[in-house]
C-alpha cells in the first residue's frame, strides 16, 4: 500500500467512509465520492486524474454528452484551440501516462516566444536559449490533450465519470447506461 493510499484509508476509515460529521456524495451502488469535480476541460481532467492516482474516489462532472474520440483526435487537420505546454505541465502529463499518447499524436516543440498587448504599447521575449533549455514548451492542441486525460481516467477505478444531463439524468461515460445521480423529473 502507497502512502497516499495509507493517506487516504487513515482519513477515510476502513469502509472508505469519511468521519462523522463529513458528507460525501452518493454513488450509485452505496459507495461515496470524495471529491466531485465539476467540469471536465483540461484543468479538471487532470485535477480528477491527479486524484484518482492517489486513490481519491472522485466524481467529474461535465456536461459534455460523450467522451473525444481518442482515434479521431490528433488526426487529419489539426484543431484550432491550442495551448502552450511548459515542462512542468508535459512532466506532470508524462507522470499520469499522458504524454506518450500526446506525442504520438500531435505536439510541436517551441523555442522562442513574443506576446505582446491589444494597443501594441507592450511585448514580452521568451527564449528557449536564455533560459538555457532545449525548447520551451510544446504547443499542443487541446482536443489533443484532454483526449490522452480521458484515456487515462477511464482506467482509474477510483474515479467516475458523469456526462451531460439527458432525460434519464447524467450518465456514467462507461457505456453500459447506468445513470450518476436522476435530474429532477426524470
Amino acid at each position: 500500500m502507497s502512502a497516499a493510499q495509507r493517506e487516504h484509508e487513515d482519513a477515510t476509515g476502513s469502509e472508505g467512509m469519511r468521519d462523522e460529521g463529513q458528507q460525501s456524495a452518493a454513488r450509485p451502488g452505496g459507495d461515496h465520492h470524495e471529491v466531485i469535480v465539476v467540469g471536465g476541460g483540461m484543468v479538471g481532467a487532470a485535477l480528477a486524474a491527479l486524484l484518482g492516482e492517489a486513490g481519491v474516489a472522485v466524481a467529474l462532472v461535465d456536461a459534455r454528452p460523450a467522451l473525444l474520440d481518442p482515434e479521431a483526435v490528433g488526426r487529419g487537420r489539426p484543431a484550432r484551440r491550442v495551448s502552450a505546454l511548459t515542462p512542468v505541465s508535459q512532466r506532470l502529463l508524462e507522470g499520469l501516462g499522458a504524454w506518450p499518447w500526446m506525442a504520438a499524436r500531435r505536439v510541436s516543440p517551441y523555442r522562442y516566444m513574443q506576446v505582446w498587448d491589444a494597443e501594441g504599447s507592450g511585448e514580452v521575449d521568451f527564449s528557449a536559449d536564455q533560459a538555457g533549455l532545449a525548447v520551451l514548451g510544446h504547443i499542443v492542441e487541446n482536443d489533443v490533450t484532454l483526449a490522452a486525460l480521458e484515456r487515462r481516467l477511464v482506467a482509474l477505478p477510483s474515479v467516475h465519470l458523469c456526462l451531460g444531463p439527458g432525460s434519464k439524468g447524467w450518465r456514467a461515460a462507461s457505456g453500459n447506461g447506468a445513470s450518476c445521480w436522476p435530474t429532477a423529473g426524470a
